[in-house]
């Protein structure tokens, strides 16, 4: 698939995923228990686009956050977004590069002492099924006795595909960006819009809002086929969806 196919889910994901309130909450709500307990996700910050690769970097939706640990430790971990909407065979091979490069990027900048971590999420909402293993080692010839030199790391992956509606928590705009890309190659999208636009109605009013909605309904009118979703679906959906809400979304209908 070429990079202007993906443009439009690359450049609604980056205006969703962006946005580091809602990065944090996402993080904080779909990593591992475990992992999520380690971070305060109140210190989240956006890095600089120098890290990733330019050679490397095929979406420009590609994010990287740091996050210091709990008890303010001065080490702190790399949070990889990487967003997919097709099975990329060799993601573990392109995450290697990515972790390699940012090590390199971090130690250029004047740091010292043990590499921080970095934890790679791949997030995707595809229509093919995801079957690509999650552990670089799995990719690599398998020799008795030689394990011990290849390197072992995985992604955390975000298949939106495995989770059921009611499972998709989070505020309004998270919600509401999670089940749009659910639905947004499946013919249950007519179906469901008018559902998914319903939830914008609890939106605060403001520009952050506005904005999003805006980002929101030109994704929908960019990437929907008229074999998913006609032009006349599309209106109805969003008039009925938000006519009920408040000013702002009743200009916007």
């Amino acid at each position: 698939m070429t990079t202007e196919l993906n443009n439009p889910h690359d450049r609604f994901f980056k205006a969703v995923f962006g946005r580091t309130e809602v990065a944090a909450e996402f993080l904080e709500q779909y990593l591992p228990a475990e992992v999520a307990a380690t971070v305060d996700w109140a210190t989240l910050r956006p890095e600089k686009e120098a890290f990733l690769d330019p050679q490397l970097t095929q979406h420009p939706a590609d994010l990287l956050y740091a996050v210091t640990l709990h008890g303010g430790e001065a080490g702190y971990v790399y949070v990889l977004f990487e967003h997919k909407s097709y099975v990329e065979a060799r993601i573990n091979l392109d995450l290697l590069r990515y972790r390699v490069r940012i090590w390199e990027q971090w130690l250029q900048d004047g740091n010292a002492g043990l590499l921080p971590v970095i934890v790679p999420v791949v997030f995707y909402h595809g229509a093919a099924r995801w079957g690509v293993k999650r552990q670089f080692a799995e990719t690599v010839a398998d020799a008795p006795g030689l394990q011990r030199y290849v390197p072992a790391c995985e992604y955390h992956l975000v298949d939106l595909s495995a989770y059921r509606d009611e499972e998709l928590r989070g505020a309004v705009m998270l919600q509401v960006a999670l089940l749009t890309l659910k639905y947004i190659f499946r013919d249950e999208l007519a179906a469901r819009l008018s559902g998914i636009l319903r939830l914008l109605r609890a939106m605060e009013e403001g520009s952050t809002g506005l904005d999003f909605i805006r980002a929101l309904l030109r994704y929908v009118a960019q990437v929907a086929g008229t074999d998913r979703l006609s032009e006349a679906a599309f209106r109805q959906a969003v008039t009925q969806a938000l006519s009920g809400g408040g000013e702002q979304m009743m200009t916007i209908a």
